[in-house]
């Protein structure tokens, strides 16, 4: 199973999915952007924005991501929501 964790990339990105890694890449699937809204509030957003694909994979090269950390379980719990449709 692929552990769902953020990233954070050398250009301030913030991105959420099932992190999976593979040498030099970092494979995400279900890529959520991370959205700073107003101070303490977040959006999770798809990825790219405006994209109605639901099984989107991307791959980033390591020496792009400064950050990969677990999610505090509300936003995992968000970003479960977001990428399956149900409410946790």
């Amino acid at each position: 199973m692929k552990d769902i964790k953020v990233l954070i990339l050398v250009t301030g990105q913030q991105i959420i999915g099932k992190i999976e890694e593979e040498g030099d890449f970092i494979t995400v699937e279900s890529p959520r952007m991370v959205i700073n809204s107003q101070p303490g509030l977040i959006d999770i957003s798809s990825f790219p924005i405006g994209t109605p694909s639901k099984n989107i994979i991307i791959k980033i090269l390591t020496k792009h991501v400064i950050v990969m950390a677990d999610l505090d379980p509300a936003i995992e719990r968000d970003y479960l929501s977001s990428i399956t449709g149900l409410t946790l």
